[in-house]
């Protein structure tokens, strides 16, 4: 953990300026809370697309440096919660995974994304489905920090979990704005923040960064009818993931690949999701026989960046970020 902490820390040591997201939340904590104007504006170049209760949050929003300093600290503590590393084979699959999601990793810090908070939250829950109520409030929360976080509540499906998912997802996304802001601001808020997740431009899903199912799909239909015939044959492959990832029960050796299906449902999955590959090997470990590795080494050096060859735009423009998802997911089933 520390060869981690202190590796991204000394990369940003210096930094890259203020990372794109990052300073999309800052201007729209400053548009709405110094202002008091209206933080959705659809005409942006990089429009703020968080709820109303994420806004709440950014009012609290620290400078970059300790976001940055928040972010790896927080992906450390989702590590040491993925396993108990008490034995040598655990250490090993913590380093796959860490091989596997690192371009993810490095991708969603030079962004300043925030899912590291949602990744967090995800395997805390993931750690306590022995108390389902929860893991529910947990997972109830991130909703509203990405919609797409909704798909998860698939593998964790229970009377109980459902219990706490509803508290979770009822008071952090309208009890606690609606304390804060009052009713006519945020029902105000709201209806912009609907809108302009309504009306997003159609360049942003066809934009090769998006990596989600949907978009490469388009983007192989457009090159060649068999374009169309792959979009359907990994369209079939999630559903039958899905199926039988579902029979298998919420536990945390179990659900890394959800975060897979989740990008590759999501209407807007970019690239940096490969963040979410950290738990892939702790799921594969046992179904994975020896042959197969080789497949999995050729998926993690195909997503890499090699040293010298500029080839990164054209493989996610090709989908090659999307197949890499598939081809982990299909580790696990």
């Amino acid at each position: 953990m520390l060869g981690l902490g202190s590796s991204l820390f000394l990369r940003y040591l210096h930094g890259f300026g203020i990372p794109s997201d990052f300073a999309v939340y800052q201007l729209a904590s400053q548009r709405w809370f110094e202002h008091s104007v209206n933080p959705y504006v659809q005409t942006d170049s990089s429009p703020f697309k968080y709820s109303p209760s994420f806004l709440l949050c950014l009012k609290f929003l620290p400078a970059w440096p300790v976001f940055k300093a928040l972010c790896i600290s927080l992906l450390a503590a989702s590590v040491l919660l993925i396993a108990p590393f008490r034995r040598f084979y655990e250490v090993g699959l913590l380093v796959i995974g860490l091989a596997l999601s690192w371009k993810g990793i490095l991708e969603a810090l030079d962004y300043g994304q925030v899912d590291f908070f949602a990744f967090f939250f995800f395997v805390l829950a993931a750690r306590l489905t022995h108390r389902p109520l929860v893991a529910g409030l947990l997972l109830g929360i991130l909703p509203w920090i990405k919609l797409p976080w909704m798909f998860l509540v698939i593998p964790f499906f229970s009377r109980a979990f459902l219990v706490g998912y509803a508290a979770g997802f009822f008071g952090f996304g309208f009890l606690l704005p609606l304390g804060f802001f009052g009713w006519g601001r945020f029902r105000w808020l709201f209806g912009q923040w609907m809108d302009l997740v309504i009306h997003q431009p159609h360049e942003l899903y066809a934009t090769e960064v998006n990596q989600s199912l949907w978009s490469t799909g388009a983007r192989w239909m457009q090159v060649s009818a068999w374009g169309g015939v792959l979009y359907g044959i990994a369209f079939l492959f999630c559903l039958y993931a899905g199926c039988r990832l579902f029979r298998r029960g919420a536990q945390l050796a179990t659900v890394a690949p959800w975060l897979l299906l989740m990008q590759l449902a999501n209407p807007l999955g970019w690239r940096c999701g490969s963040l979410f590959c950290l738990g892939i090997p702790f799921s594969a470990h046992n179904k994975i026989p020896p042959q197969r590795l080789w497949f999995a080494l050729a998926c993690f050096v195909l997503q890499m960046y090699p040293v010298g060859v500029h080839h990164w735009t054209d493989l996610c423009r090709f989908g090659g970020i999307t197949l890499y998802w598939l081809s982990l997911v299909a580790l696990c089933v």
